[in-house]
């Protein structure tokens, strides 16, 4: 089995900053017509769909004709391909195309992912809620979303009970009501 194809998708983001969208999929095909997915949604203030899909891509060529079951030695040999390691959107990259690959592995065993990777660790794996509280404009409204977020069985909740706090500005300072609205919130 080799690698035939890799393709990137970018939904359209709603309102998100920049006009961009920050979501990305990542579809790895093969010979054999298996396509893994993964997912290279990068959230940096500063990266936008574009820098993920132009790291996805540079390592096109190189994935192209590849043994997809050759997990960590694709990965390290993407790793290796990059002159500055550790940036945000060649890791991204690397993570998602990662992903792609356990997941042909899955379906070329056909085996959930879990137990490739030595079986499951845990029953229950609890998850948080985020986005819940979008529309909400007034703390009554956050609560009151938070409480219906929590009627339909979630026990955790992400949200930032902040307004906007602008990005890499290391002299921002939360006013008394900005405060006394988070306690009221959390």
């Amino acid at each position: 089995m080799k690698i035939r194809d890799v393709i990137c998708y970018a939904p359209p983001g709603k309102g998100a900053r920049f006009s961009q969208s920050r979501f990305v999929i990542v579809l790895v095909k093969t010979d054999d017509d298996l396509a893994g997915v993964g997912e290279a949604t990068l959230r940096f203030p500063t990266c936008l769909s574009t820098q993920v899909i132009a790291a996805v891509m540079g390592c096109r060529e190189f994935l192209i004709g590849q043994d997809p079951s050759r997990i960590s030695r694709i990965w390290a040999d993407l790793y290796d391909r990059y002159f500055w390691r550790g940036g945000p959107a060649e890791l991204t990259a690397l993570g998602a195309i990662d992903q792609a690959l356990w997941d042909i592995a899955g379906q070329a065993a056909n085996m959930p992912v879990y137990k490739l990777l030595g079986g499951a660790y845990h029953e229950h794996i609890p998850l948080y809620h985020n986005g819940w509280w979008r529309g909400a404009e007034f703390t009554e409204e956050v609560i009151a979303k938070a409480h219906a977020t929590i009627a339909t069985g979630a026990t955790r909740l992400k949200w930032y009970p902040f307004e906007f706090l602008p990005q890499l500005q290391d002299n921002y300072h939360l006013t008394n009501a900005q405060m006394d609205r988070a306690v009221q919130e959390v």
